[in-house]
């Protein structure tokens, strides 16, 4: 979708600012239960209006950018875990194969539990969302299947 850019996402915001709106007027000013909803509508259509102006979009990429350079300057380099959840946490549209490879390097571990388990597979089933048509996410969520330890399977 090469035309869906700066643009597709300010009609993103518009879209969320105008359902917010029609939140705020359907709801019923008596009803306490209906209040926080429409509370919690009113701050995120004054957020979606903000952020709608192509100038509030370019300062919040630049202010990711700088975020993550910073988080990047004081992580420990020698902490693989650290590093890939950097990676998918940085960039989650292009962190599916740091996804793939922290799922496996999970479920390599010696220490793996049920637990470990489940982490490899919510990160796989992320990286699929996120990307679909990567095959290496489908291959690696069938051998996260295939190699569970019989003490894990036997705790599923």
């Amino acid at each position: 979708e090469a035309g869906h850019g700066a643009a597709g996402a300010c009609s993103d915001f518009e879209v969320l600012a105008a359902e917010a709106e029609a939140c705020i007027e359907s709801s019923d000013a008596g009803d306490p239960d209906r209040a926080p909803v429409s509370a919690a509508a009113a701050v995120g259509s004054s957020w979606a209006r903000r952020l709608a102006s192509p100038l509030a979009m370019l300062v919040v990429a630049v202010s990711a950018v700088l975020a993550a350079a910073t988080s990047s300057q004081s992580m420990v380099w020698k902490d693989e875990p650290a590093l890939f959840l950097n990676g998918i946490l940085t960039c989650p549209g292009l962190g599916v194969k740091a996804a793939n490879n922290y799922a496996y390097l999970l479920v390599t571990s010696p220490e793996a539990t049920n637990a470990t388990f489940n982490d490899a597979e919510a990160l796989l089933r992320g990286a699929i969302y996120v990307w679909p048509m990567h095959a290496s996410a489908y291959l690696n969520l069938a051998l996260l299947w295939s190699k569970r330890p019989p003490a894990v399977k036997a705790a599923i």
